[in-house]
């Protein structure tokens, strides 16, 4: 518990220079009690509530390890997919150029696709279905970057099309199959697609396209176009849950 004190002044320098108004910090060790310190408030107001124990926090791109790379695996433990499976087994037709990426690729972030798109522009002004399905199908359409397997590029549009593979594997939506697969069998608290309340999130910006302060929602705007459950973003949570699940998971390794 001594270590409170330095940690505490870490995020207090952090608030000072207005890298963030508040923030939440969990450290564990092996055997050891974990140490969780909160600092400062949901904004720079001086009325803005504090940060605390409870507060909920946009956990953004931490949404592909927590939630998609996780169903992913266990549903290749329960052998209802396989990581050399290609993405023509799930999207019939497929895309010439991306019948042979395999999901294994996806992960490593090797299938050739692009880091982003702002598919949510095309969704509004096409007028498409706000849906995982729908951000699959414009990830397909998408032309790679390069061939499948021959470079490593962080991709957004893999993870959405991961996150549809769940769904079509699974036969449940991302979230269910996530509650189902994972979040149920390890008992994780803290974490959610959706915060209690959005009084109960740290805000995150001042959107422009949607022309509010974004807080309790989801702040990725192609996660936002498409229902707030996808598998690239999406995922809410405590620090004490995304500290929660990562024990469990260590638990299971070393046990």
């Amino acid at each position: 518990m001594k270590a409170q004190g330095p940690l505490t002044d870490l995020l207090s320098q952090g608030i000072r220079r207005h890298l963030f108004p508040g923030a939440a910090l969990r450290v564990s060790r092996p055997g050891r009690p974990g140490i969780l310190v909160c600092a400062g408030r949901l904004t720079y107001a001086p009325w803005s509530p504090p940060v605390d124990p409870g507060t909920f926090f946009d956990l953004a791109s931490l949404t592909k390890p927590l939630v998609t790379s996780l169903c992913i695996m266990a549903l290749q433990q329960r052998d209802m997919i396989s990581l050399e499976d290609r993405l023509a087994e799930y999207f019939p037709p497929c895309p010439a150029d991306k019948e042979r990426i395999t999901l294994e690729q996806l992960l490593c972030h090797a299938s050739g696709l692009p880091a982003h798109r702002p598919f949510h522009e095309r969704m509004e002004k096409e007028g498409l279905a706000r849906s995982a399905e729908t951000l699959a199908s414009l990830a397909l359409d998408e032309p790679l970057c390069a061939p499948p397997g021959t470079r490593a590029l962080y991709s957004d549009l893999g993870f959405m099309l991961l996150g549809r593979i769940i769904e079509l594997a699974s036969g449940h939506t991302l979230e269910r199959a996530w509650r189902e697969l994972v979040s149920g069998p390890l008992g994780t608290e803290g974490l959610s697609f959706s915060p209690p309340s959005h009084l109960d999130a740290a805000p995150t910006e001042a959107c422009r396209v949607r022309n509010r302060v974004i807080q309790g929602e989801v702040n990725d705007l192609n996660a936002w176009a498409a229902g707030g459950r996808c598998g690239h973003a999406g995922l809410f949570g405590t620090a004490g849950g995304v500290a929660g699940l990562l024990e469990s998971l260590l638990a299971i390794l070393h046990g």
